[in-house]
């Protein structure tokens, strides 16, 4: 059993802290804001409806104690909340705890990903990237998905693992950080392209092409941003 802390109450955050916890790990969800807090409590999340929230998964707004004596802490926040976030837990973190990021986006000025800036903030702690085409509302009631592993510390990844373990999830290792996460970011472009198409009916003739041809600009934005090009499958 490992202790786990998810930073952010949000539904990716509770589906994964759902998910690790059912795999038999101790899991505390840190909520930065006092929204909801009494209904998580209670078992209810505003974004999984009829849902009922496992009794073992805490939810709690002490970031001290969430904290303490934790072997990993994923990172859960919005990816504009990323740097507040990172500051309001900084004082707490040790150097032994694993940092996970799941956050997709990049800092708009410095086009930074996230584990760049958690890397940055926090530089002699271990850091892993989670990233993939996962939808919360099903990760959460125990349906198979797949997520791409992201770290340069084999032991780091042997953790994750170790974690999930007993989850219903396909996790494929890399070391290619940057392309992880900007696969996870890039690849909306070509969703919400594909909504707006699909929307005007233009057949499926346009739909190929549109994610053919999406895909080779995504792989080449990210390999002109470092990334292996093989990464971008994942």
């Amino acid at each position: 059993m490992l202790k786990i802390t998810v930073i952010g109450a949000g539904s990716w955050g509770t589906a994964l802290a759902v998910v690790l916890s059912k795999a038999g790990n101790q899991v505390k969800v840190l909520s930065l804001t006092k929204r909801n807090l009494i209904s998580l409590r209670s078992g209810y999340h505003p974004n999984f409806e009829g849902l009922l929230l496992p009794k073992e998964v805490e939810f709690t707004q002490s970031v001290e104690d969430s904290l303490a004596d934790r072997d990993m802490v994923i990172f859960a926040v919005s990816s504009k909340y990323l740097r507040p976030s990172i500051e309001v837990v900084k004082p707490f973190i040790k150097e032994s705890q694993l940092l996970i990021s799941v956050i997709k986006g990049l800092e708009p000025l410095t086009l930074l990903v996230p584990s760049q800036i958690i890397q940055e903030a926090f530089p002699h702690n271990s850091v892993a990237v989670l990233s993939g085409p996962s939808h919360a509302e099903e990760v959460i009631k125990g349906e198979p998905f797949g997520m791409q592993l992201a770290s340069v510390d084999l032991r780091a990844v042997e953790l994750i693992r170790k974690a999930f373990n007993k989850a219903n999830v396909y996790l494929p290792a890399t070391d290619d950080l940057i392309g992880t996460q900007l696969g996870g970011a890039l690849k909306n472009i070509i969703a919400i392209g594909y909504g707006i198409a699909l929307e005007q009916g233009l057949g499926t003739n346009f739909y190929s092409m549109l994610v053919t041809a999406g895909m080779a600009d995504l792989r080449n934005l990210a390999v002109a941003g470092g990334a292996a090009p093989e990464t971008l499958m994942g």
